[in-house]
């Protein structure tokens, strides 16, 4: 008799699915595919700001609604500077916080210690970022390699939700 999945681990499950869809394409394309996920998402991120604009300014806010038409314009105009100067934002917090813990703050123990390593990983993408975010022909080459091996461990992960929804 087939095990009826409980309304709690139904969201597991889809999480599980998307998480596999998402490994599956990235670990199959690497950075190219990160790039067009990207896009999608801004573009249906920027529609979806101007038709909760439209439908804001038909409940009667005018100002609100005028706001989200202009952000999604602007999403939909200007998506990948927006994502570049997040990148970049990304990757000086990343290389502070790391610094920060290395260096500044001495709670966390030495630099080669499970925490310390993951503090210097931190420090090294967002110079691997800011590598990127400036076209350094070299990054793309270990930027796609870390694609791919992103991608095959969210598939993993993807299908461990999946596996434990039932």
């Amino acid at each position: 008799m087939a095990k009826k999945i409980s309304k709690g681990n139904q969201g597991n499950l889809l999480y599980g699915i998307v998480l596999l869809i998402v490994g599956i394409l990235l670990a199959i394309g690497g950075i190219g595919t990160a790039g067009r996920l990207l896009s999608i998402l801004m573009t249906v991120i920027g529609v979806l700001f101007i038709v909760h604009g439209i439908l804001s300014i038909v409940r009667g806010m005018l100002v609100f609604g005028i706001v989200e038409i202009v952000i999604g314009v602007l999403i939909l105009v200007m998506g990948w500077t927006i994502a570049w100067i997040a990148l970049l934002v990304l990757a000086v917090l990343l290389i502070f916080y790391g610094l920060r813990g290395l260096f500044v703050d001495k709670s966390h123990p030495k630099p080669f210690s499970p925490i310390g390593l993951a503090l210097l990983l931190q420090i090294l993408a967002g110079i691997m970022i800011i590598l990127l975010a400036f076209g350094v022909n070299w990054a793309w080459s270990v930027a796609n390699v870390f694609y791919i091996v992103c991608g095959v461990l969210m598939a993993i992960d993807g299908i461990m939700f999946i596996v434990f929804s039932f």
